[in-house]
């Protein structure tokens, strides 16, 4: 699944699934929590209540009736049209410039919200629908399903179209389910044909349409009917097979077919509503609706007019394909019952009584020019949307308390106090307000070395019944995390089956592991899943490239000036991210296999151990550093040394194997002395107020941490992940033997190599990468 850093307000950090804070209230009791949800009065307050400890939004999450939330509080109306600024916000999400769109809550029309939808989507997709929290585009027989707000995307198999260009047009997109439902089904109704995709599968299935084009689909009393653009209506079947199933219906007044041209249906309560508008000759109201409800105890069906929609209102937009909605007790949130609020693309909504009451509630100063007929449009109008956190167990967005107002200068005080990653991560979540300061925080890359990486270790599963199994097109497989300085907390991650099974381990940078196959790349955030697709390599045809070395980003993903670099036998691929394709520079005796930056600098390591100035512009190349290796060795003794940045050192280390009693292994470290011609490689005796963390992959980084007694961890020491046991700790030097632990695993490996399957590897999350200004 591809996330998008898209928001519901204001900015907000990625958070690492099971991994949240906690206060003291959080030990309130489930069901005490679960008698306060219904209470609340806002979409706002909902997500306040679920944003304010782990066990809060574990109580939200388990709330047994989240979608009845959707039948007391009003839709939320997102505007595509009117674009807000956010400067807070990323102008691109990696691969699309996403364009920040004004939101409404009728509850709370004094809140600034906002969503991200990519411009891409907006300007030259065709809106095909609008279901359980997301949008359903397609184009050229590609669909994509994005939700609104959180810019999760999930893209299908191509539509098996005949050739037809005519079936290019879209008249309807639904899902049968939230998006992370095992039964999930995505519907798209083209000139001729409805298609079901049951989510998550290889392909679709297809019914042939003579004369019944499906114009929409409801889910009514547990089975789903659908209405043609006859206004003839039907009970859906998805299984054996997809099929129609005519209900005979007859319309009121005894005429023999439906007098409106475009009604739309929409289940209200206990009935399921025929509804459109007629314009009136009249003074007062210009438009009127009546609504017509479904007589289902007869036979056949017949259509009776409500007088009254007693105690609820009716949400409509005006494309075809945006479903409407409705609410009841509206009086709760300011709103009126028996009234139909209508979206428009210039002014934001209008009101309408319905029946009888029309008249009475017209403002006439509503603007004159306003068109009440749903059509099928080119471009995406304003609609109503119910957040998907509402119908599944969806992330939460933000919330907010009363310490929100805490300024930012205090908070920015707090956050170094902080101890470990857990405090930090639940700071930024305990609020809007804070997880905003959390954001323009200066300084948030110092933590990566004030603090240990976290272990992942991709080769040890572990259970969570919580978290979805599949991210709609890749199952998932849950990896155990261990964070040093809370070895106690339970922590996981999710990664794709299939990134771990079948594609090959580049590399792994700024939060994100780098993935090939075939020639296709995959960057694939560690903790939040989300994932950017590069162009295909340009590979020559020669089958050896297909090996990486190497792979790492030069900047965080959403810099503007990230790039890609992958390393095959012979090249080295350079990827401006965002971009539509890659540079190459071919290496014929000089195969790179690590590069790290270090003082302003990309510097690369090749097999040899020689050592380069890594440029980027104004195009690809390496020019040699010219070093001495030490006691006047004319090469390096190392088989596979890793470079890693130590404060202001750059260090090359590797392992050796003693003879004597005591460690098995050795390591030194030797920093490079840039300030003589040539460089030299100087030992350092001691790493004084320094660790190291290495993994088993070549490809895996190390890192430096600094006074890591901070976490409870120890000084001039190595911290070696391996597959089996999860690390093992190193002194350097003279302290090597005082430190080793003999009851370590004697079967270990050491030496650094490049594996078929993702090794046990150290990482900092992405969200530590991101500095404020």
């Amino acid at each position: 699944m591809t996330q998008s850093p898209s928001k519901l307000s204001d900015p907000s950090v990625s958070t690492p699934p099971g991994v949240l804070g906690h206060q003291g209230w959080a030990d309130l009791p489930d069901k005490l929590l679960h008698s306060i949800v219904p209470l609340l009065g806002s979409f706002l307050d909902l997500i306040a209540f679920a944003s304010t400890c782990c066990s809060w939004r574990a109580a939200f999450s388990s709330y047994p009736s989240k979608p009845t939330i959707c039948t007391k509080l009003p839709p939320l109306l997102v505007r595509p049209n009117v674009c807000v600024d956010a400067p807070h916000l990323p102008s691109s999400n990696g691969r699309h410039k996403l364009r920040t769109c004004k939101v409404i809550d009728l509850t709370n029309q004094n809140r600034a919200l906002r969503c991200q939808i990519p411009q891409e989507t907006f300007q030259r997709m065709r809106f095909a629908g609008s279901s359980y929290g997301h949008l359903i585009c397609c184009r050229r027989g590609n669909c994509l399903v994005v939700d609104v707000f959180t810019g999760a995307e999930v893209s299908p198999p191509s539509l098996p179209f005949s050739g037809d260009c005519e079936q290019e047009v879209y008249f309807g997109g639904t899902l049968t389910a939230p998006l992370a439902s095992p039964n999930c089904h995505l519907l798209v109704s083209t000139r001729s044909s409805l298609f079901d995709w049951p989510v998550g599968s290889d392909s679709w299935s297809e019914l042939k349409l003579s004369d019944a084009r499906v114009d929409q689909i409801v889910e009514f009393n547990g089975q789903f009917i659908a209405m043609d653009y006859s206004q003839r209506i039907y009970i859906l079947k998805l299984a054996p097979q997809l099929g129609l199933q005519e209900i005979t219906t007859e319309w009121w007044d005894d005429m023999t077919e439906c007098p409106y041209l475009r009604p739309w249906l929409v289940v209200c309560g206990d009935m399921l509503l025929m509804v459109d508008h007629y314009m009136s000759l009249s003074f007062g109201a210009p438009v009127l609706y009546k609504p017509y409800h479904l007589d289902m105890s007869t036979r056949p069906a017949k259509w009776v007019e409500v007088k009254k929609l007693d105690n609820w209102a009716l949400f409509v937009g005006g494309d075809v394909r945006s479903p409407p909605f409705s609410c009841l007790s509206p009086e709760k949130w300011g709103g009126r019952s028996n009234c139909l609020y209508y979206a428009h693309y210039s002014q934001p909504w209008s009101v309408h009584g319905l029946g009888d009451a029309a008249d009475a509630v017209w403002d006439p100063s509503t603007d004159p020019d306003l068109v009440y007929k749903r059509n099928w449009y080119g471009q995406l109008q304003a609609f109503w949307v119910y957040p998907s956190m509402f119908y599944s167990d969806a992330p939460v967005v933000t919330g907010h308390q009363d310490w929100a107002d805490l300024p930012d200068n205090l908070l920015h005080s707090i956050v170094p106090l902080l101890g470990s990653f857990l405090d930090l991560i639940a700071f930024a979540s305990t609020c809007r307000s804070w997880r905003a300061a959390f954001s323009s925080y200066p300084s948030k890359s110092t933590f990566c070395t004030k603090l240990p990486p976290l272990l992942v270790r991709p080769n040890v599963r572990v259970q969570a019944p919580h978290l979805p199994s599949s991210n709609g097109r890749h199952k998932l497989r849950t990896c155990k995390v261990i964070d040093l300085a809370n070895q106690n907390i339970a922590l996981r991650c999710q990664i794709p089956h299939e990134t771990f099974q079948r594609m090959r381990f580049a590399g792994s940078s700024y939060g994100q592991l780098i993935c090939c196959r075939r020639g296709n790349c995959l960057i694939v955030d560690v903790f939040t899943g989300a994932e950017v697709s590069p162009p295909c390599l340009p590979f020559s045809g020669d089958c050896e490239e297909e090996f990486y070395f190497g792979g790492t980003l030069t900047a965080p993903l959403a810099s503007p000036n990230c790039q890609l670099l992958v390393s095959t036998r012979s090249s080295l691929f350079d990827w401006p991210v965002g971009s539509d394709s890659w540079s190459e520079i071919k290496l014929s005796d000089a195969r790179i296999d690590q590069i790290v930056e270090f003082n302003g600098q990309f510097i690369a390591m090749d097999y040899s151990q020689r050592i380069y100035v890594l440029k980027l512009a104004p195009q690809l190349g390496l020019q040699e550093i010219t070093t001495k290796w030490w006691d006047g060795m004319t090469e390096c003794p190392y088989l596979r040394p890793w470079l890693v940045v130590c404060g202001d050192m750059l260090l090359m280390v590797d392992h050796y194997v003693s003879l004597s009693f005591g460690a098995p292994v050795l390591y030194k470290p030797y920093r490079l002395d840039m300030s003589t011609r040539p460089a030299k490689w100087v030992e350092v005796k001691k790493l004084d107020n320094w660790a190291l963390f290495v993994g088993g992959d070549v490809r895996s980084p190390p890192f430096s941490c600094l006074s890591p007694e901070k976490w409870g961890g120890m000084s001039n020491r190595l911290y070696y992940a391996h597959y089996s046991q999860p690390w093992s700790v190193h002194g350097f030097g003279d302290a090597a033997d005082a430190v080793w632990d003999p009851s370590t695993d004697p079967d270990l490996v050491y030496k650094r190599n490049w594996y078929g399957q993702l090794q046990a590897f150290w990482v900092y999350p992405s969200m530590f990468y991101s500095d404020g200004q």
